[in-house]
């Protein structure tokens, strides 16, 4: 799941950076963490800021490119992408989950509702 903002992530080394890593599954189905930080080197603890993220993504960018185009570019890649909890189980397991959404669930109980009311004339007594 994502839980944060490409609107929270500066362009360069050492800028804002909401989380310490990026959890997605790739096309394939599997499981990747990219760290939001340096592990080691001259930037050690330092934020990797979105240029180098589009590194560690394979994402090519152009030499002069403006944040809000590396925004645009980023947001479709699957690591930025919204996906529920329930959909990154079901990816991580390699299952497909069926599921209704809660408008289909509310016709449901409605048909059990209106069924169970006719049922229950029988027994009422006037």
């Amino acid at each position: 799941t994502k839980s944060y903002s490409l609107q929270e992530f500066g362009k360069n080394i050492g800028t804002r950076c909401p989380v310490e890593q990026i959890e997605y599954v790739d096309e394939n189905g599997v499981p990747k963490v990219i760290d939001c930080c340096f592990k080691g080197g001259e930037n050690k603890g330092k934020s990797k800021g979105l240029v180098e993220l589009c590194k560690d993504l394979g994402v090519q960018l152009l030499a002069q490119i403006e944040l809000d185009e590396i925004r645009d570019m980023l947001s479709r890649h699957r690591a930025f992408q919204n996906a529920t909890k329930l959909e990154m189980l079901g990816i991580k397991y390699k299952i497909k989950i069926i599921y209704y959404p809660s408008v289909i669930a509310n016709y449901q109980c409605f048909d059990k509702m209106i069924k169970l009311i006719s049922e229950s004339r029988i027994n009422f007594v006037e």
